[in-house]
């Protein structure tokens, strides 16, 4: 480890190789660079990797049973961490779709209640309209057939007959086309 400390000072920053540098993807207990975070973390938990591991323990006199159960201890530790978070993540998350169900609830009642005031004033204008029809003769409360000169309720029944009696059909004539261009 030393000599690649002092290969790397030897450089001043001239070699073009000292991409993982940078990075830290470098296994002193290999001796490999890695260009990926994704094959360094592959080569750690590769057998190779950790039979090097296992040798330099032994060299170093370290216990390597209390090393694993250590390591195992933090594992663990790290794994209740992410299942906290995980946790935390789900009880966010149907606080979230708790939150979306209300807002949805409300916009259903908004909406509901819309449609109510849409119907009582078509009821109401219905209501005006059929009394007013009755008082009124004018083109907008009628629909004639200018053939026949029949009454129908509305424009589509007009339209109906006109096409079942196309020689019922006439043009209106408004008194603007009929002024005199000067």
């Amino acid at each position: 480890m030393a000599e690649m400390a002092e290969l790397m000072e030897a450089s001043d920053g001239e070699d073009e190789d000292a991409w993982w540098e940078e990075d830290d993807l470098y296994c002193p207990v290999c001796d490999r660079h890695f260009r990926s975070k994704g094959a360094f973390g592959d080569h750690e938990r590769g057998k190779k990797h950790l039979d090097g591991v296992m040798r330099l323990l032994e060299e170093e006199g370290l216990d390597v049973e209390q090393l694993m159960t250590e390591v195992e201890e933090l594992r663990l530790e790290e794994e209740r961490a992410a299942s906290e978070d995980d946790e935390k993540k789900s009880e966010n998350d149907q606080n979230d779709e708790n939150d979306e169900k209300k807002s949805e609830k409300k916009s259903e009642k908004k909406s509901e209640k819309k449609s109510e005031k849409k119907k009582k004033r078509r009821a109401t204008k219905g209501e005006g309209a059929s009394s007013g029809a009755s008082a009124s003769s004018g083109p907008s409360a009628e629909a004639r057939c200018g053939g026949c000169g029949e009454v129908f309720a509305s424009k589509t029944k007009l339209f109906a007959h006109l096409r079942a009696f196309p020689e019922h059909a006439t043009l209106k004539s408004s008194a603007k086309s009929h002024e005199k261009k000067g």
